[in-house]
């Protein structure tokens, strides 16, 4: 990275801090597991691993959103799901002792949380399954045969760009090897910042899930992926209760453990590039081309510390691909950067007069449409921050 000598407030690379966990078991663990354990009768409903996964997750995910919202630290969402499987087991063990009927719930939850979950609270369920297994035989009622299928990637994956090229979906196949039936699962990357997970979603096929996802981010070709090493913006995924800042919607809390399993069982089957360090990088490659664009437009040369102060913003944290590319989401991101930089500074001033032109430099580059450059433009000059 080039040195830049610029005053700043000390940096902040979000608009909001990642909430993070506690080490602590956090007090409200004693309130959400029995929520959750009794919620489990919703579970009797499914009548196939794709409906109990789904219900598991939308079971948890009502209890990580309402946490999320009304816990101001110790959110432990990954040590919560491992205490929900440990607790169901106990009840299974209870149930299976009594002789009642009420082991059901409880089982199909621990096969929900080893159809979603990630390596701990899978895991986690597996004991319990194993365990279950051996209680049960005394009671002469027996669970339905799928109950332990699990679905598994095909190693099929299709692949969308939004006209910016900030917005990417990856859809991969997958299918349960004792049943019939296939599905796709559509993960949705939002690349205007830092890479982030902007939704998820199982659906029947890949049109299915490719028209649900043009519905928020816009016209975009199918394209039918052959390289893994086009993979490279699910390789960077990352997404749990370290990296939640406190607005994600539900159906990210939905997908909160999904997700990151589906990208883990896709690589066993693709094998994803490894990931990259995206805080090292020299301002040069941004700089020197738009003080050559902007010296032949404009006829002057601007001040280096600013636009490699701009670059430097731009680039940080972000994948190379994205470099060139400019969005209103990664304007709104720099927007929101540029609040840290100290108002005075002749750095500060002359970058803020010549982000518009950063603006539209890259919009050319990417060989946008006015109607697109234009409203970017005018957001880099009114310096709006949304909230």
């Amino acid at each position: 990275m080039s040195p830049v000598s610029r005053t700043r407030k000390p940096k902040n690379n979000k608009k909001k801090a990642a909430r993070q966990p506690d080490k602590a078991r956090p007090g409200w663990f004693d309130e959400a597991i029995p929520a959750a354990l009794d919620g489990a009768s919703v579970l009797m409903a499914a009548n196939g691993p794709r409906e109990l996964e789904q219900a598991t997750a939308e079971l948890l995910g009502a209890e990580l959103a309402y946490r999320l919202e009304h816990e101001a630290g110790g959110l432990a969402f990954h040590e919560f799901a491992e205490d929900v499987a440990s607790a169901a087991t106990a009840r299974i063990k209870k149930a299976a002792a009594d002789q009642d009927d009420t082991w059901e719930a409880p089982l199909r939850l621990l096969h929900g949380l080893n159809a979603l979950g990630t390596p701990t609270i899978e895991a986690a369920a597996k004991t319990g399954i194993t365990r279950a297994a051996k209680w049960l035989r005394r009671v002469p009622a027996q669970a339905p045969e799928w109950l332990d299928q699990r679905v598994v990637a095909t190693g099929e994956v299709w692949r969308l760009r939004d006209v910016y090229g900030h917005r990417v979906a990856v859809i991969a196949g997958f299918a349960y090897p004792k049943r019939t039936t296939s599905e796709v699962f559509l993960f949705d990357l939002d690349l205007s910042g830092i890479p982030a997970f902007a939704g998820a979603g199982v659906y029947d096929g890949v049109e299915q899930a490719a028209d649900a996802w043009r519905k928020t981010a816009g016209d975009a070709e199918l394209v039918r992926v052959e390289d893994s090493a086009e993979l490279e913006e699910l390789a960077q995924f990352t997404y749990d209760e370290r990296t939640v800042v406190g607005d994600e919607s539900r159906n990210l809390m939905d997908n909160l453990f999904r997700a990151r399993r589906r990208v883990q069982d896709l690589d066993v089957v693709v094998k994803l590039p490894q990931r990259q360090w995206l805080y090292e990088f020299n301002t040069a490659t941004m700089a020197d081309p738009f003080m050559k664009w902007h010296e032949d437009t404009y006829g002057s040369v601007p001040f280096l510390e600013a636009v490699d102060g701009l670059a430097e913003d731009w680039m940080e944290g972000h994948l190379p691909e994205t470099w060139f590319g400019v969005s209103p989401g990664r304007v709104s991101v720099i927007l929101g950067l540029m609040t840290d930089w100290v108002d005075e500074d002749q750095a500060t001033i002359e970058a803020k007069l010549l982000l518009p032109k950063w603006i539209r430099w890259l919009g050319e580059n990417s060989k946008l449409p006015e109607d697109l450059i234009g409203p970017m433009v005018a957001l880099a000059e009114k310096g709006y921050v949304p909230e």
